[in-house]
């Protein structure tokens, strides 16, 4: 249970960091690549890393929904032994996302969908409010 949350917040750290890359425009696969030669080698970083840079999902080796069960076992542990999880009901919410949003069958290296979902409707909601902000504008200075 202890190693499947530890994996959970690696799948997160890094849908964050190659959504953050994609967005000023650099290579996630690269980017992976450098940190399984280096800092994370191994088969979490490495292959869940290359998995989420390509957007592939399948076949799934681990599925969303049993990454939900198991992190929910883990919060679930924590709650009986009174051991604060700060970053556990992010995860929850997150995995609840994928696997009603991006696919309960899908590996659960999906959850990355998730974050570039929210990074895109941010962006976008950025975009319009600037563009609102610039019609106002206008329409105040006339």
């Amino acid at each position: 249970m202890s190693v499947n949350y530890l994996i959970v917040h690696a799948l997160q750290a890094l849908a964050e960091s190659i959504t953050l890359l994609e967005r000023h425009g650099l290579d996630g696969e690269r980017f992976v690549e450098l940190i399984n030669d280096s800092i994370f080698p191994g088969p979490v970083y490495g292959g869940y890393g290359r998995a989420i840079a390509a957007g592939a999902y399948t076949p799934p080796g681990f599925t969303s929904r049993l990454g939900l069960k198991d992190l929910m076992l883990a919060l679930n542990a924590a709650e009986d032994a009174k051991v604060p999880l700060p970053t556990g009901p992010v995860l929850r919410e997150v995995f609840e996302a994928a696997v009603e949003q991006i696919g309960a069958d899908l590996d659960w290296a999906c959850v990355a969908e998730v974050t570039r979902g929210r990074a895109a409707d941010d962006q976008a909601a950025t975009r319009n409010t600037a563009k609102n902000t610039a019609k106002n504008t206008a329409k105040n200075t006339d």
